[in-house]
């Protein structure tokens, strides 16, 4: 193979150096230091091996695909592997339980009696799965003292993100205003957020107000306050049977103003004055309002934005519906529930495993594979530039 003078490969010429380091006679070249005179021919060009022109040019390009595997993987897992890992399993089921007490109306008194065992259990579980969209269905068992309430929903949601979306074709379900029923998008941070409470069907603001730790698990504190119409009949029906039964008549949707004028002085003092100011404009028949004054407080994981912990503080009052405004008038219930120690330390449990598989799915797997491609290329262009100080400057 022959190589003018002009165009010289520096590579070509390190290695005819290096096979006749010693050899008597040599000459110079001005693109290459000192070669053997056996390698200059008439042209006045130099002749090399063949397959020794393209030793390092074989093994940098081996070693360079090599590295660009690396990178190309490394995006792969991240960015292709990892959305499909961290997408809710159509298998997905889990559940909480809280524990508590309840407090009931004492018709003698007016007042509510004293705390009883309580508890709630609720549970989660995928239904169907249309494509990016899950359909979960919600189950929530209140044990009360006077008996044993069960509500269920369906919600259809992301599975990715968890957030609302529209419902598969013929399936029906709940809309949740836009709220969470599960958990927020993995990663979310302190900022504010809805969560739709069912049994009112509105959403509560939640607020940031601390940073705890659960069980070893950097979290989220949040907390939010509503007051607001009960519509689920599931628990109107309880409700309103006991005001019917202290009213004597009626079905619990309205009451005779003759019986709101007679309870009105025992009422508790701090919806009394109230009531008294408006009975001279009161019809006949008192419709009635049952409400809820909840405060809400939620534990979010830091790193997956699930809930570790839950409690709730509702009172369920009876109200006057005016017809352009709710009068509180007497509190017939009082529910405060929290997560139970068994069930936090389950969710820790889960929550420790799933942050494993998302740190190294997400980072650990595709930033090492992202260094180690990234120093293999280093070390190519590295050695190339060492290579080609030695062919300017050879020993």
């Amino acid at each position: 193979m022959q190589v003018t003078r002009p165009h010289f490969s520096r590579r070509r010429c390190h290695h005819a150096l290096l096979s006749t380091r010693n050899a008597p006679d040599e000459v110079e070249d001005p693109a290459c230091g000192y070669l053997p005179e056996q390698y200059m021919n008439a042209e006045n060009t130099v002749d090399l091996p063949h397959h020794q022109t393209r030793r390092w040019s074989r093994r940098s390009i081996g070693v360079g695909v090599l590295a660009l595997a690396a990178l190309i993987a490394a995006g792969g897992i991240r960015f292709a592997l990892y959305p499909q890992l961290s997408k809710l399993p159509d298998d997905f089921e889990t559940s909480m339980s809280m524990d508590g007490a309840m407090e009931s109306l004492v018709p003698a008194t007016m007042t509510l009696g004293k705390p009883e065992p309580a508890r709630v259990e609720r549970g989660l579980a995928v239904d169907a799965v249309h494509g990016d969209t899950a359909v979960l269905h919600a189950t929530t068992r209140i044990q009360r003292p006077d008996g044993e309430l069960k509500t269920e929903f369906r919600y259809a949601i992301d599975r990715a993100t968890f957030r609302q979306k529209a419902a598969p074709g013929g399936v029906d379900v709940t809309n949740q205003r836009g709220g969470v029923v599960l958990a927020r998008s993995i990663g979310s941070d302190r900022s504010p957020f809805a969560m739709y409470d069912p049994l009112i069907d509105r959403t509560v603001r939640l607020e940031h107000v601390a940073d705890r730790d659960m069980k070893g698990r950097s979290s989220f504190e949040f907390k939010g306050l509503l007051d607001a119409p009960i519509v689920n009949s599931a628990v109107l029906a309880p409700v309103r049977t006991a005001i019917a039964k202290m009213a004597t008549v009626g079905d619990g949707t309205t009451m005779p103003l003759l019986a709101v004028q007679a309870i009105a002085p025992r009422l508790p003092l701090e919806y009394r004055d109230q009531v008294q100011r408006i009975l001279p404009e009161l019809p006949n028949e008192v419709m009635l309002s049952y409400v809820s004054h909840t405060v809400y407080t939620v534990v979010l994981d830091e790193q997956l934005s699930v809930p570790l912990f839950l409690a709730q503080d509702q009172t369920t009052l009876l109200a006057i519906n005016t017809g352009y405004s709710t009068i509180p008038m007497l509190p017939l219930t009082r529910l405060s529930v929290q997560t139970t120690p068994d069930s936090i330390s389950d969710v820790v449990d889960t929550a420790s495993a799933l942050g494993r598989t998302v740190t190294i799915s997400r980072d650990v797997i595709p930033v090492s594979l992202a260094v180690i491609g990234a120093t293999i290329l280093a070390c190519i262009v590295l050695a190339s530039r060492i290579r080609r100080r030695r062919q300017r400057n050879p020993a």
